[in-house]
């Protein structure tokens, strides 16, 4: 927060965040300027919205129809677009000044671009075709436009032609490994003692650990911002339908800010007709449906990166970097490289000794556009599957189903298979080197189980135990499992419920534990408290007491208990709350001791239990620049208490605090195919299509989101066009 208030100070003298703020624009008007340049493009597109400023674009030829894509997705997400493109290169201290040169210097470190030319010249010619188009409606876009917007003018960023470098770039910045969660909150950790217990703790069972920084544009939050880090998804095969097609639902997880993550569109061209989730800067469907299949996924927590000690007689490259700093002096920044990656332990954030090498397989080239530019396109499970051939990171489970009934499940990921897989260390030594890679269709592949259906929720995937270690825990895929189990036959208004779930199982048995520790009292508060956790069934219900009581009883217990058995302070013990399966353990470890009661007793006491989950638990609907003090307030739209919390399926995931709070991540859009008709796909999105701030289709779909109701998208341009509000054509 002392960051940020810097930030703020400084961006005051830069003035352009006192000048520029949101601008209000009606539909009519943001159309009215896509038009113009639209015209101007002069090429044989249909492009349809609706009233949510959906889009559905038709070429005449491949190119027209990327182009169109490009075209689209610039004039509804060109800030976004832009500010992933600055993030990527590392080049945030033009926008920020001085304060942020050591998140760029972490970035240039990483080097997202460093595969990027390489990636370029590998791609297969077809898919490079298509992406050129993209990338030429795109740029068409940003040379014809009049209108930059806000965010973008707030931030000093005059929008430039983008280069085929540049966007290889953003999509090795969207193939974050999520892994870095855990390693950057490791080697960030000033305690050496409470590093070894959290690495030990990973180690003993699955688990996922939490970024430690407060900064949100801290480096170690870019795998909850920019790659699919969590996720529901669950796929259903014709012995759950009863309609001889398959089902799917897929509920993403993601840092919640505006614009969404997402984009939704549909799009045909002569090879294919696609509707789904995308995302800006992607002219692919990443989530979605086509004629034959209907896909989703989660994220599969592979491990696609290894930490290795750096030989001290190995010669090291050096990479040097001009950072511009805006308002400042430039910095000069040298990047060294080691055979196996960049040498991260040069960044001052990290506090470890040793000269550690980051070895990512980002960092190799492979072709990630033909896989979904194919898969896109597949008219079968095994073309599907077939299409992973060249993919690599990051590492995700794809859930599958067709038209026919059947479903599958591919472990999309470059593996790296090491000489000893048992022997797994935070940093390890060249004696255990990567012997072979092997691409997602060698690895195990999972179709039509006997329960006939496959769920996912970043657990284990079975069949491959060794391609990650962080998973999470098993409250949401046990709840998806026995959701799925609770009826022979599923529908779409089942699993629209599902997507608002909001039962914790660990939670639930906490609760019984918190119970028995406080034992039997004769005291009205504690009675009064006893008697809302006998009652609560589990669910984190806005409106009832007993998930904040929950909270604040389990976290004191776990801080009294801990300090003792682990003789940690309160600030360490407050540490291991970055472990998100410490309600598990907490179960797990307890050993009953009376001064435990007694102290808890005493906590009682002192604190105050009325308040409801939703007094304190809050969402907030915010662009990123939303989080700077002061000034950010003109950037926030709307915030409500919310329900749910950090294992439940609709996840919002809470803070370690039990005072009033923002959920910065959790569930933020919602998809739903039924492959037994064309026109049954249903999307929502927390927020709105469009990234302008702010126009009526912002946070359109908030309302929607809330209410638990979601858009239908059929399949196909032209019955797209009989709910559409805009047609344009050539």
């Amino acid at each position: 927060m002392k960051l940020l208030k810097v930030l703020t100070l400084f961006l005051l003298s830069s003035c352009s965040l006192l000048i520029y703020g949101p601008t209000e624009k009606s539909s009519e008007e943001r159309l009215k300027s896509f038009k113009r340049i639209y015209q101007k493009a002069d090429k044989n597109i249909t492009i349809s919205f609706d009233k949510h400023m959906i889009p559905y674009i038709e070429g005449a030829t491949e190119e027209e129809t990327a182009f169109g894509v490009g075209l689209v997705q610039a004039h509804l997400r060109l800030g976004q677009m832009e500010l992933f493109k600055y993030i990527s290169q590392g080049r945030l201290s033009e926008l920020a000044g001085p304060f942020v040169v050591k998140i760029d210097q972490a970035l240039r470190t990483i080097g997202f671009g460093r595969s990027a030319k390489k990636m370029i010249e590998g791609m297969d010619p077809t898919t490079k075709k298509w992406v050129s188009s993209y990338l030429s409606g795109v740029n068409f876009y940003i040379e014809h436009t009049e209108d930059v917007p806000p965010d973008l003018k707030s931030l000093g960023i005059e929008p430039r032609s983008w280069t085929m470098v540049e966007l290889m770039t953003l999509w090795r910045l969207l193939s974050t490994d999520v892994n870095w969660l855990v390693y950057f909150g490791l080697l960030m950790e000033e305690d050496p003692k409470v590093a070894n217990i959290l690495w030990k703790r990973f180690k003993e069972s699955s688990s996922m650990g939490m970024m430690s920084s407060e900064n949100p544009l801290h480096p170690s939050h870019l795998p909850w911002y920019f790659s699919k880090s969590g996720s529901n998804s669950l796929v259903l095969g014709k012995k759950k339908t009863g309609t001889g097609a398959s089902l799917i639902s897929n509920d993403p997880h993601l840092g919640l800010f505006l614009p969404n993550f997402w984009i939704i569109m549909g799009m045909k061209s002569p090879t294919v007709d696609v509707v789904g989730l995308s995302i800006p800067g992607l002219p692919f469907v990443a989530l979605g449906r086509n004629k034959h299949l209907t896909w989703g996924g989660t994220n599969m927590w592979g491990m696609s990166t290894f930490l290795y000690e750096v030989d001290e007689n190995e010669p090291l490259k050096e990479e040097k970097h001009h950072i511009k700093v805006r308002s400042w002096f430039d910095e000069e920044y040298t990047v060294r490289l080691s055979k196996l990656g960049p040498v991260i332990s040069d960044l001052s954030l990290i506090k470890s000794k040793k000269k550690i090498a980051f070895h990512w397989v980002g960092h190799q080239a492979s072709d990630e556009a033909t896989t979904f530019y194919k898969m896109n396109r597949a008219k079968s499970i095994d073309e599907f599957r077939a299409a992973y051939e060249t993919y690599a990171v990051s590492a995700q489970n794809f859930l599958v189903g067709d038209d026919k009934g059947n479903i599958g499940h591919v472990l999309a990921m470059r593996f790296p298979q090491r000489k000893d897989m048992t022997n797994f260390k935070l940093i390890n030594g060249t004696d255990n080197p990567i012997v072979r890679y092997q691409n997602p269709t060698r690895l195990p592949f999972g179709s039509n189980p006997k329960e006939g259906f496959i769920a996912s929720a970043n657990n284990r995937p079975i069949g491959h135990p060794q391609v990650g270690m962080f998973f999470s825990g098993n409250d949401r895929i046990n709840r998806l499992k026995n959701l799925a189990r609770s009826k022979e036959i599923i529908e779409i208004t089942d699993l629209q419920k599902w997507h608002e779930d909001i039962y914790s199982d660990a939670a639930f048995k906490l609760s019984r534990l918190i119970l028995e520790v406080l034992g039997s009292v004769d005291d009205e508060k504690l009675s009064r408290i006893k008697k809302e956790l006998s009652l609560w069934n589990g669910n984190y219900d806005k409106d009832k007491k007993a998930p904040l009581m929950l909270e604040k009883l389990s976290k004191k217990l776990a801080m009294i208990f801990y300090k003792d058995k682990l003789s940690m302070t309160d600030e360490n013990v407050a540490s291991l709350f970055r472990d998100r399966l410490w309600r598990e353990r907490l179960i797990q470890d307890y050993e009953k001791k009376e001064s435990y009661r007694q102290e808890l007793l005493g906590y009682i006491e002192e604190e105050s239990f009325e308040e409801s989950w939703g007094e304190v638990h809050f969402v907030r609907a915010t662009h990123p620049l939303g989080s700077i003090p002061y000034l950010g307030g003109k950037w926030r739209l709307l915030e409500y208490p919310v329900s749910g919390g950090g294992t439940t399926l609709f996840k919002t995931a809470s803070q370690k605090t039990t005072e009033k709070h923002y959920v910065s991540y959790g569930a933020n859009a919602r998809h739903i195919s039924d492959m037994s008709d064309p026109r049954k796909n249903f999307f929502v999105l927390y927020g709105g299509q469009d990234g302008w701030m702010t126009t009526d289709n912002t946070i359109d779909q908030i309302e929607l989101w809330r209410k638990n109701q979601m858009v239908q998208i059929p399949l196909g341009a032209k019955e797209f066009r009989k709910q559409a509000k805009w047609v344009l054509e050539q």
